[in-house]
């Protein structure tokens, strides 16, 4: 009957499961503690178990707890209840692993496992008496031994009380306390030569502390448990120890910390945190899927020598005798904390007593501040004028100068003493030019007003012994604090060079879009030029020999061949022309060009050749640098119609400081190689001279020039960083002189010759938006023997390559398409033939995208408009490139 009363109290008291959590969403764990709760060994165990799982999963795992409460109830009859108690709160919600503490719950958790948790994985802490032999037979468990430091604990005894010799253990007749003397017993042996062991026995309370009061002076206490007397009357931990530290005039030494700080001296000491935390991290590992049997049991547990410091002072031993790393608590507070108040009282007086001092001595330095800033006064302010960088300059109500700065002496190229009580009309007498009256007039005016007012824009200014100049700034009037206009103060700066240096800026934007205009132009004129030849040439070829037809046919080739020439203008120009980057010998360039002006330029005209430069080697394309040649020898030949002398010298230049040249261009310091045309004809009008390298601008009669004559040769010494410079005085004559960055390689080899190779059995697919070109291509491409395939555009070649990929030899691929340009469409067929061979062409030159395409594999480049030789032997450079 007593224990059916028993079983409905504990179903009726006890937690029942979560409800509202699904099975799948939780994870369970069952704490099963051998003794009673408010137990502070079972409570620190208990608080490290749930703060780690809790740390690491939250709210995602549910924490059962059970307490066995055997200090006071063990019982079989009792094991009996607990075993039919959990086999109804967790029969059907079973957990998913299961800690158990100390050795009474893991010796019934054993003993019935098989029954109410078949399969569970255990994890265990606490356990005092660890056989490794039996643990092994186990399967599915793991855990931490608590394998408290018995021999650490009594060598600190020897080291601390090397005089007490008499060991007077305090031990219970638990399960725990019989674990305990079994563990002394097998260690006893090890200090038998120091110390003398004495049990305390199966003792009531009263016993155990009329024997403690009796000890001998030479005894020291170790304390093992002491949870339950001979009379079953249960103590917790603090009431045991309680006990007998007010019954003891002896150390008390243990190997747990829950005795410490209420009346133990300290040890090598086992802790409850350590085991539970231990225990949830194993216990973490199984559930996150790491079977028990392969998690080792942790053997050593991690003691550490703690002391209580009030018990340290009690017996009057010193910290420097404990073993290094110990912890010690109830240390006293230091100075700061016992003498905080005292210590800030002071350090306010100090504090104070050094605030009286600044001040006295603030007051002594502000005295002797003003007398020295009174001094200094105008000395700073001339300082500050002479830092400005614009001109400053004050004038009375007569208009005298007062004051100036140094900018200013230097800007109307005065001293300021000559400046000062100068009239301020005879800075500027003169009337501006732009706005009719002078500057002075103007400054009299607003400063009357009391206006304060900027410069009119356009301001012209002439100062003494130097030309007319650019003039920004404002008038002030300066008044006294009642508001009186006691004079003006000017501020001015010189922005001549700021206007010519946007006047060239200007200029070089405008002829950067005029080039940009040109080689579009240029670009579509190619296209067109590519199919008239390609026509042409093809009837060349098919018409007889001699007939007139094939006579006229060479007429249009010849035309379209003179066309082509003006686009190359136009593109050298635009920069955008065909264009070599090899070392030029200028001297061997221009000797070929004086050789061919010496069969062509009148008679009348003659040409010296003075080479001065010992260094004549640059990076260039020869054919742009001779039509550069040639283009300035005709032009000054042209201006010599009477006859006359042109000389061209060469020379090498140190530029130290910067050059302006034609339309903002700069010459920049370095070494170059430099050449100067000089003629002796009419020369070329100062009004005029900025236009003359602006495409189509001639003085020529209508016929006699197209005006891209030196429009080419500009953009051909940008395409070659170089720069052009012009001298001429109408009468005299005409001097330009070109100037190039020097290199100092060798000439380049002269590019592979191929003679018109023949097609047969090539397959050719052409890639173009133009209708005109893709029929002219064909037409030339039949012709050399080549099997053609046309695509109009890029979608369309792509398609068609797709197709027929497997037969084509090579692709003839446009760079300037409306759908995607050449890049792009190449990036497509190498993702369909990873081999594609392609040669690119176009109205321009190369490019950055060609760049970027012969990176991908491109074989080749071939400008428009083409011949059939030059196109035949793209090819045959494409598919059998010269080893390099």
């Amino acid at each position: 009957m007593r224990l059916f009363a028993l079983l409905i109290f504990f179903l009726t008291v006890s937690h029942l499961p979560s409800q509202g959590m699904e099975a799948d969403e939780q994870q369970n764990v069952l704490v099963i503690h051998s003794y009673h709760k408010e137990m502070q060994w079972v409570d620190e165990v208990e608080q490290a178990i749930e703060q780690t799982l809790l740390a690491n999963r939250g709210t995602s795992i549910d924490i059962h707890v059970e307490y066995m409460d055997s200090k006071r109830f063990s019982d079989t009859n009792y094991n009996k209840l607990l075993t039919a108690v959990w086999d109804y709160k967790y029969g059907e919600n079973r957990p998913d692993v299961l800690i158990v503490c100390d050795d009474n719950a893991l010796n019934l958790i054993l003993s019935l496992r098989d029954e109410i948790f078949p399969g569970i994985p255990i994890v265990f802490c606490g356990i005092n008496y660890y056989d490794p032999a039996v643990f092994s037979k186990l399967d599915n468990i793991t855990g931490v031994v608590e394998a408290f430091d018995l021999p650490g604990t009594l060598n600190i005894i020897k080291k601390l009380l090397p005089d007490q010799r008499n060991l007077f253990i305090i031990n219970d007749s638990t399960l725990t306390g019989v674990a305990n003397k079994r563990r002394i017993e097998e260690i006893a042996y090890l200090f038998s030569d120091h110390f003398t062991f004495t049990y305390s026995g199966n003792l009531s309370i009263g016993d155990l502390q009329n024997a403690i009061r009796t000890l001998p002076n030479s005894s020291v206490i170790l304390l093992m448990t002491f949870n339950r007397d001979a009379e079953g009357q249960t103590f917790r931990y603090r009431d045991a120890i309680q006990a007998i530290r007010s019954s003891s005039s002896r150390p008390i030494f243990g190997v747990w910390s829950f005795y410490l700080g209420r009346g133990l001296l300290g040890g090598s000491l086992v802790n409850g945190e350590s085991q539970g935390k231990t225990a949830a991290e194993l216990a973490l590992k199984i559930l996150n899927g790491s079977p028990a049997a392969s998690l080792p049991v942790v053997n050593e547990s991690p003691n550490l020598p703690m002391f209580d410091y009030k018990e340290l002072k009690r017996f009057s031993i010193s910290s420097s005798l404990l073993p290094a790393g110990s912890t010690i608590i109830n240390t006293p507070d230091n100075l700061w904390y016992r003498h905080k108040h005292q210590i800030l009282g002071v350090f306010a007086l100090f504090v104070t007593q050094l605030f009286i001092i600044a001040l006295l001595m603030k007051s002594n330095r502000q005295r002797q501040e003003s007398e020295r800033k009174l001094r200094k006064s105008r000395q700073d302010l001339s300082v500050t004028l002479e830092a400005i960088g614009e001109a400053v300059i004050s004038v009375d109500t007569d208009f005298r100068i007062v004051n100036a700065n140094a900018q200013a002496g230097r800007l109307f190229n005065l001293t300021i003493a000559q400046m000062q009580n100068r009239p301020l009309p005879e800075l500027f007498s003169e009337s501006d030019p732009v706005h009719g009256h002078a500057l002075a007039d103007f400054v009299r005016k607003y400063c009357k007003a009391g206006v304060a007012q900027d410069f009119p824009e356009d301001t012209v200014y002439t100062p003494p012994t130097q030309s007319q100049r650019y003039l920004s700034g404002s008038c002030s009037p300066i008044r006294d604090p009642q508001g009186a206009i006691l004079g003006a103060v000017l501020v001015c700066r010189d922005i001549t060079e700021k206007r010519t240096m946007e006047s060239m800026l200007t200029q070089s934007r405008k002829m950067e879009a005029i080039g940009q205009l040109a080689g579009g132009v240029a670009h579509d004129f190619n296209n067109l030029l590519t199919g008239i030849s390609g026509f042409a040439e093809l009837l060349t070829i098919k018409l007889p020999n001699g007939s007139m037809e094939q006579q006229n046919a060479n007429r249009i080739l010849q035309a379209a061949g003179r066309a082509a020439d003006l686009t190359r203008k136009m593109l050298s120009f635009a920069r955008k022309g065909k264009v070599m980057s090899s070392p030029v010998d200028c001297h061997q360039s221009l000797q070929a060009t004086i050789d061919l002006l010496s069969h062509s330029i009148d008679k009348s005209v003659t040409i010296t050749s003075l080479f001065q430069a010992q260094d004549s080697v640059i990076i260039g394309d020869p054919t742009q640098l001779e039509n550069i040649f040639l283009n300035l020898a005709i032009n000054s030949a042209d201006a010599m119609p009477d006859g006359g002398r042109l000389t061209i010298v060469t020379e090498n230049v140190e530029v130290i400081a910067s050059e302006q040249c034609a339309f903002g261009e700069v010459i920049l310091p370095g070494t170059y190689f430099r050449v100067r045309f000089i003629d002796t004809g009419c020369g070329i009008d100062e009004t005029i001279q900025e236009k003359i390298f602006e495409p189509f601008f001639t003085t020529k009669d209508q016929g006699k020039g197209t005006g891209l004559g030196l429009a080419a040769v500009f953009g051909s010494m940008k395409e070659h960083d170089g720069r052009i410079q012009l001298i001429s005085e109408v009468g005299v004559g005409t001097e330009f002189i070109l100037s190039f960055p020097l290199s100092h390689g060798q000439q380049s080899e002269t590019a592979r010759e191929i003679d018109t190779p023949a097609g047969e059995g090539t397959t050719v697919l052409v890639i173009d938006d133009e209708r005109l070109i893709l029929a002219s291509a064909k037409g030339l491409l039949t012709e050399l023997g080549y099997s053609v395939l046309l695509a109009e555009g890029a979608t369309a070649g792509i398609e068609t390559y797709r197709r027929y990929h497997q037969e084509i030899d090579l692709v003839l691929l446009d760079m300037i398409m409306p759908e995607m340009n050449g890049t792009t469409c190449f990036k497509k067929l190498l993702d369909i033939n990873k081999n594609v061979c392609a040669l690119i062409c176009s109205g321009f030159t190369k490019t950055e995208k060609f760049t970027d395409a012969e990176k991908l594999g491109v074989r080749g480049y071939i400008q428009k408009p083409y011949s059939a030789s030059e196109l035949s032997n793209a090819i045959r450079n494409a598919l059998h490139p010269v080893s390099r």
